[in-house]
């Protein structure tokens, strides 16, 4: 996963794009309608992105740095995935 985003927290992700612009809100956005919310959610949790790319990580974190977002605050605390990422995945983006 890109930006090292829980699988767990995907749901949570789409359910909160859903409230606050899709069909379950009264501020609807076309990008958020039910057909496009693949690439939203791809463009949000940079999932779209290859994380082999050498660029990748600095730009993911500028992004969270300049917007003070910890890269896990995404992950739920039921999530086990996060014992077998590689420690270099760990790093002061918010990892506790």
């Amino acid at each position: 996963m890109g930006g090292d985003i829980s699988i767990i927290a995907y749901a949570y992700i789409l359910e909160q794009v859903r409230k606050k612009w899709g069909y379950k809100s009264a501020q609807k956005h076309p990008q958020a309608e039910d057909t496009n919310l693949g690439s939203l959610i791809q463009h949000i949790t940079f999932a779209a992105c290859g994380a082999g790319d050498g660029g990748y990580y600095t730009v993911l974190n500028q992004l969270y740095e300049r917007n003070l977002i910890r890269a896990w605050d995404f992950v739920n605390d039921r999530d086990r995935t996060i014992d077998g990422h590689h420690s270099s995945s760990c790093t002061w983006r918010g990892y506790q």
